[in-house]
């Protein structure tokens, strides 16, 4: 207990000491005191400046020192609890440790330290949230700077790509719509784009400048293609028609020599009518072709010529709808099959009969022609083969080269293949009854046009 007191109301830090003689000797006691406020002036202006910090200090009993106050002051003992988790807990001094306040059960940032000299232990305890707002704020504002560069940057990258991705992406539309009508007209798309776009960077404008080059250069290439594609398919018709010619003249001229040597001079005189008349036809240039009437006319002479040798033996019937006479088919195209039907089916007892049939289908705008005799029909090997001809013609990259004898039906095919392309249909079957059936057929446009 102090020996001495100061102001009554007042409180003061008190030590004192006994003080003993050279022969340690009590002689009396010397006591000190100081002004409790004087003394704890710094803790009160750093809590006075922040109501988020508490500070408290204990001496080694655990007797709070630090703030002063009454004992019975339920507040401030309730914070000797935080004294108590420094004992209890054994909490390693200077360092920072988070703790529950037990008046609100907020997070709380605590650290203490233990004076060697005095035994004093100063405990300092602040809101989480208040300590680390200033952190929080400057984290804050830190992002916001980091977004705020990135948004620039990438508005200045837009900006900048901008100029170039634009240009390449209206050219890049360009290039695709460019088609193939556009390749035959002759359009310079990359022209109307450097006049609609002068702005463009130079980079652009040398790339457009090619493209421009590059577009009419494929425009004159394409239109020379087209052309020599379109001489190249007109040359193979008129050859194939041509070596046609000699084929008819061929096969006629037998049939004459064997009228002759059976002394039928009235019918040798009719038969060169005809004949003279179907040279007339198959003169007749006939690149594009020539109306189903007039084929369906010179196949009607020529069976007049078999009929002239054949008399009552051959019997034909045409039964081909009115509105197929108008289409355009390639000239000596069905004859062919007649004159096959002639040499590959009169084999059995007469009579022998033709049947020439067609139809149309309207939804498909398509053709057929179908020729019927009733021979004996073709042998499977001979069917084999001109199956896997038709079958090999996917692979063609040239015209085949086709000899007179027994070229009919391969010369058929190759003009239906140049005319019609993948609309062509040659089909040969025998049939249950006997005989052959033999079908042509395409579009009813013109594929190669």
């Amino acid at each position: 207990m102090p020996t001495g007191e100061g102001k009554s109301d007042q409180s003061y830090i008190s030590l004192t000491r006994v003080y003993k003689d050279g022969n340690y000797v009590s002689q009396g006691v010397v006591e000190i005191l100081q002004d409790a406020g004087t003394l704890f002036q710094h803790l009160n202006d750093l809590q006075a400046s922040n109501d988020d910090l508490r500070i408290y200090v204990v001496d080694e009993q655990n007797t709070r020192l630090y703030p002063l106050s009454s004992v019975d002051d339920a507040s401030q003992a309730s914070h000797f609890d935080d004294v108590d988790l420094i004992q209890n807990l054994s909490f390693p001094p200077d360092t920072m440790q988070e703790i529950t306040d037990p008046l609100n059960h907020s997070k709380q940032m605590m650290t203490y330290m233990t004076s060697q000299e005095t035994g004093w232990t100063v405990v300092v305890m602040q809101s989480k949230q208040s300590l680390f707002a200033s952190l929080n704020r400057m984290a804050v504002m830190f992002i916001g700077a980091t977004l705020a560069t990135l948004m620039l940057i990438l508005v200045l990258s837009y900006l900048i790509s901008k100029r170039v991705t634009l240009p390449l992406h209206r050219l890049q539309r360009i290039i695709q719509k460019t088609g193939e009508n556009d390749l035959v007209s002759g359009q310079d798309s990359g022209q109307l784009f450097k006049l609609e776009h002068p702005g463009s960077i130079r980079e652009m404008d040398e790339l457009n400048d090619t493209f421009i080059r590059l577009n009419q250069q494929l425009v004159q290439s394409f239109q020379d293609r087209l052309a020599m594609k379109s001489q190249e398919t007109e040359a193979r018709l008129l050859a194939l028609q041509s070596q046609m010619n000699p084929h008819f003249l061929y096969n006629n001229i037998t049939n004459i020599s064997i009228m002759a040597e059976e002394s039928m001079n009235e019918q040798i005189v009719a038969f060169c009518a005809n004949i003279a008349s179907m040279l007339r036809y198959i003169s007749t240039p006939g690149k594009n072709g020539v109306p189903l009437s007039q084929e369906l006319d010179y196949c009607e002479r020529y069976l007049e010529c078999m009929k002239i040798r054949f008399e009552d033996d051959l019997h034909y019937e045409f039964h081909i709808p009115e509105e197929m006479q108008l289409i355009q088919v390639p000239m000596l195209m069905v004859q062919p099959l007649l004159e096959n039907a002639m040499k590959y089916g009169l084999g059995d007892t007469p009579p022998w009969k033709l049947n020439i049939t067609g139809d149309m289908d309207a939804v498909q705008q398509t053709w057929q022609i179908h020729v019927e005799d009733n021979g004996p029909g073709m042998e499977p090997e001979a069917l084999a083969k001109i199956m896997h001809y038709i079958e090999q013609s996917q692979e063609w990259e040239r015209m085949p080269d086709l000899e007179i004898n027994g070229m009919g039906l391969k010369n058929i095919w190759v003009r239906l293949k140049l005319w019609y392309g993948t609309a062509a249909r040659l089909q040969i079957t025998n049939k249950p009854s006997g005989g052959v059936q033999i079908t042509i057929g395409g579009s009813i446009g013109k594929e190669h046009d």
